[in-house]
C-alpha cells in the first residue's frame, strides 16, 4: 500500500519533469496478472489526482507477474480507464506480447 507521502513525492518528480505516472506493481505469480478489486478501487481514486499537475499526458498503472503484465490508462482527453493492448519488454531478448494471449 501506497502512503501519502511516496504519492506526494511522485507528484512532486512529475510536475518538475512533467511526466506521465504510473502506478506499478507485482503480483508473484506466472501468467497473466489481474488487477484486484483493491487495485480498482485505489487506481480510481488516485490516477486522477495526477491529471492536476500534470494535465496535458496520460497517466495509469500496470501490475507485473512473473512474466506478464496487463494495465490500464488514463488518457487527458477522457480521464477515463482505458485497457493497455500491448506490451514490449526492452531488453535482451526484446519481448512482446498482446494483453490476452
Amino acid at each position: 500500500m501506497m502512503g501519502s507521502a511516496a504519492i506526494s513525492k511522485a507528484l512532486e518528480v512529475a510536475y518538475r519533469s512533467q511526466a506521465s505516472m504510473f502506478h506499478v506493481h507485482l503480483h508473484e505469480h506466472a501468467g497473466m496478472p489481474a488487477f484486484s478489486r483493491t487495485d480498482n478501487r485505489e487506481n480510481a481514486k488516485f490516477v486522477p489526482d495526477f491529471f492536476k499537475v500534470v494535465p496535458k499526458l496520460p497517466h495509469g498503472a500496470v501490475v507485473w507477474s512473473i512474466d506478464r503484465a496487463c494495465g490500464n490508462c488514463w488518457l487527458p482527453s477522457t480521464r477515463q480507464p482505458t485497457t493497455i493492448s500491448d506490451f514490449v519488454e526492452v531488453g535482451a531478448p526484446l519481448r512482446w506480447w498482446p494483453w490476452r494471449s
